[in-house]
């Protein structure tokens, strides 16, 4: 398909939810307006820079799916009014990307935590990286301090660790009876790792 072909991160954070039956009778727009912390397609989709059409009785608005979640169960969407389109951008350059995805079973199971990693080259140099993470915060959130890093300095393995530690000090993570914060974001870390060294030796 066009999605599988061309925002193939997509397709893995799709496939992460729920089962086949499930997967079958969803919407991403369900997924995204049940405003879950822990959703599978937010931290894809903000990656890529989505935006949401909504649709209400004084009008339409575009939001940026990055501020389109207010808390958790709550997104910014006034009475009345409803999602009815998600834009994402034509990628630029050559990008690569994962969404990895850490439960306590592969299929049926709720994120104890989401990474998704986005790397763009141009001309054979790094030109922007997304390090987006679901179900460590109250709302899906990026670590724009850790894609700094990696922006400003260069490619080697301590970039890579620095920049999944940074990612850590990102997340307001709750305990839960899926796992402790502390472990949510021990795991962010072995996540971002293994997000970034993929992307980076792919793209």
């Amino acid at each position: 398909s066009i999605v599988k072909k061309k925002y193939p991160v997509l397709c893995q954070a799709a496939h992460s939810i729920g089962s086949v039956q499930i997967r079958n009778m969803a919407t991403i727009g369900g997924n995204l307006c049940n405003a879950a912390p822990s959703a599978d397609m937010a931290p894809a989709l903000i990656a890529l820079e989505a935006e949401c059409k909504v649709q209400g009785a004084k009008g339409k608005r575009t939001i940026s799916l990055e501020d389109f979640f207010a808390g958790p169960g709550e997104t910014v969407l006034k009475k009345g009014e409803i999602l009815t389109e998600i834009i994402v951008p034509k990628l630029a350059g050559k990008c690569f990307g994962v969404y990895i995805k850490h439960g306590l079973r592969k299929a049926m199971d709720i994120a104890i935590a989401g990474v998704c990693v986005l790397v763009t080259k141009e001309r054979g140099k790094l030109k922007d990286v997304k390090i987006t993470l679901g179900a460590v915060a109250p709302t899906p959130i990026r670590a724009k301090n850790a894609e700094r890093i990696l922006l400003d300095g260069d490619l080697s393995e301590d970039s890579v660790t620095e920049a999944a530690e940074e990612a850590a000090k990102a997340c307001f993570p709750i305990s839960d009876v899926r796992s402790s914060e502390w472990y949510r974001r021990e795991i962010v870390k072995v996540l971002v790792r293994r997000g970034l060294r993929e992307c980076l030796e792919k793209v």
